[in-house]
């Protein structure tokens, strides 16, 4: 999911909503039984989109280390004082 123009805690915020609503959809027993795991990274001006993808997928790679079900930023500090999040 691109956001242009979104804030990484904007971001996040969106990340999140659609990971929660999911999770509900789930317990009303609509749906199979799944996670979401989201990893996040903000671009900067000029930087191949290749770059931003390779550290939204370490960010997510990540998430699921962690334990799944969780929305991870790059370059963020990981829960548990666990080093920050790089490509």
């Amino acid at each position: 999911m691109v956001l242009p123009d979104c804030s990484i805690a904007d971001a996040h915020d969106v990340a999140e909503r659609v990971r929660s609503e999911l999770a509900t959809a789930l317990g009303a027993g609509t749906l199979p039984d799944f996670t979401v795991s989201v990893g996040l990274a903000s671009a900067d001006t000029g930087e191949a989109l290749s770059e931003v993808i390779d550290r939204a997928d370490a960010a997510l790679f990540k998430a699921k280390q962690l334990g799944r079900d969780r929305v991870v930023i790059a370059g963020e500090p990981a829960p548990g004082g666990l080093a920050p999040i790089a490509a």
